[in-house]
């Protein structure tokens, strides 16, 4: 099993990396982080308690684009799914994030349409 606190750092690290450099228009290191989030991802698909412990400390991390994250992982994994669509909910209505919030209105909207997200 992947040490927790490492797995949480390495992700937190590529979320803010990701979003940051999306915002920038650097998408060879957005594609590069994303690239890193998915590897992150399906580690977690594959290891139901490792998932578990990770997930619940990134849905709660005080960087938006960690949370947001963690978030859209936890509708694709089907955990804490209350609490994901709760904050990707807030993050819809708030007007001072730019293109985060749409980020969480999409990301909701294809979840209800197709009852699931998939990562590549």
């Amino acid at each position: 099993m992947k040490d927790v606190k490492k797995l949480i750092e390495e992700y937190r690290n590529a979320a803010i990396l990701q979003k940051e450099a999306s915002s920038d228009g650097d998408y060879r290191t957005a594609n590069k982080q994303y690239s890193r989030l998915t590897k992150i991802y399906k580690i977690l698909e594959k290891d139901k308690d490792l998932r578990e412990k990770v997930l619940r400390e990134l849905l709660k991390d005080e960087n938006i684009y960690v949370s947001s994250w963690a978030a859209a992982h936890c509708l694709g994994l089907n955990i804490y799914v209350d609490e994901a669509v709760k904050l990707l909910e807030e993050i819809a209505k708030r007007k001072d994030i730019g293109i985060l919030r749409l980020d969480a209105e999409m990301t909701l909207k294809v979840w209800r349409e197709e009852g699931q997200l998939k990562f590549y």
